[in-house]
């Protein structure tokens, strides 16, 4: 089986630099890369080009500012066999392709997996709380967060670290609907429909990637205001609601971060603040039907 893996990206040459080195450092090399430049106006066009003499990279330019679009485009040039997506903040492991590869000829019947996704700066308040919370709701979508198995729900399902056979991803395309594209959902509205028409989708730890969480307070509660605002627009406009699933947190908790944040009291305001910026994001849904100018990804 061969890999397409498939990136976008905009206006983060930095970052997708050091995604880049990473996929340049993995032990079993990709098919492709498939980036999709999503209008930027920064270095990264010259960043891809400077990695064409040593990765298979596919650069394609999407004029729609978009996630969703990026995404899409990106579809349609894909070859491989299994299509691995990872975000253009992340760092894969150098054994990412190599796990993904073991895991669909291990499990034969699956047709997508989702692996965990690690904290880049485990010292920074603001990274560790959303990362916790990600663990939080990992925990709820799985049996075991250390081991193998099959997802409970699609609405886990996280384009930073994902991979699915090709013949089975290319039926669907991601929404393009607002705010999915600029406050985010777009993931869990397609890992809805995905997980409806397959429940072959896994959980596999032993794909890693490193994503860099929220490393300030006001783009922490920023990103789960509007987070909490795209959930009551899934659940307004496809009846999903997203909070059938109460989070909990991890019981082993204690073994999956294993940081030392630098102040273990604002560390605790912060994480118990954090929740109250959702709920506030899904009030402001219900109590403004007008269309929003909703900030962009950064």
């Amino acid at each position: 089986m061969k890999v397409s893996v498939l990136v976008a990206t905009r206006n983060r040459a930095r970052l997708l630099k050091h995604c880049l080195h990473s996929l340049q450092n993995q032990t079993t090399p990709p098919l492709e890369i498939v980036v999709v430049d999503n209008d930027s106006t920064d270095d990264t066009r010259t960043v891809c080009d400077g990695f064409k003499q040593t990765l298979p990279i596919v650069y394609q330019k999407e004029r729609r500012v978009g996630l969703p679009f990026s995404r899409n485009r990106s579809l349609q040039f894909a070859r491989g066999d299994l299509w691995a997506f990872i975000d253009d903040d992340c760092i894969a492991n150098p054994e990412w392709l190599k796990q993904i590869l073991a895991h669909f000829q291990q499990y034969p019947q699956t047709v997508g997996v989702i692996g965990i996704t690690l904290n880049a700066c485990p010292i920074n308040i603001s990274s560790c709380v959303e990362y916790v919370y990600y663990l939080r709701w990992l925990d709820n979508h799985v049996a075991d967060v250390h081991d193998v198995g099959k997802l409970s729900s699609g609405f886990c399902i996280d384009f930073k670290n994902a991979a699915f056979r090709a013949s089975f991803i290319k039926q669907f395309r991601f929404s393009t609907n607002a705010p999915y594209g600029d406050v985010g959902d777009e993931d869990v509205e397609i890992g809805y429909r995905l997980y409806r028409a397959s429940q072959n989708i896994y959980y596999n730890p032993n794909i890693r990637v490193t994503h860099r969480y929220s490393t300030t307070i006001q783009r922490l509660f920023v990103r789960n205001f509007w987070n909490g605002y795209a959930n009551q627009v899934l659940y307004r406009t496809h009846g999903l609601n997203v909070r059938t699933f109460k989070p909990k947190f991890p019981t082993n908790q204690s073994a999956l971060v294993k940081h030392k944040v630098p102040s273990a009291v604002s560390y605790k305001i912060i994480r118990t603040i954090y929740p109250l910026f959702s709920r506030f994001g899904r009030l402001y849904a219900l109590t403004n039907t007008k269309k929003l100018s909703i900030p962009k990804r950064t």
